[in-house]
């Protein structure tokens, strides 16, 4: 499940730009809250409380609001 989620998002910090006051500033549809993108793909087919865990895991690293991974052409 991380490396499903790591792949497609990532720490807004190094990837957004910051308006005057330092915040980010999404400009692709985010911020992206982890616990809801990692619910909404892996309920069906892990235990929900799994799911919490990691999404535990994640905001206590980062947070709870993550912007969408740029992919280059190759797809990585």
């Amino acid at each position: 499940m991380w490396r499903w989620f790591a792949t497609r998002y990532e720490d807004p910090q190094f990837a957004t730009p910051h308006d005057g006051q330092g915040d980010d500033v999404f400009t692709d549809g985010g911020p992206f809250r982890a616990d809801e993108v990692l619910h909404e793909r892996f309920d069906r087919c892990v235990a929900p409380e799994v799911v919490q865990a990691l999404g535990a895991d994640v905001q206590a690293d980062v947070g709870n609001d993550w912007a969408l991974r740029r992919l280059d052409k190759s797809g990585g």
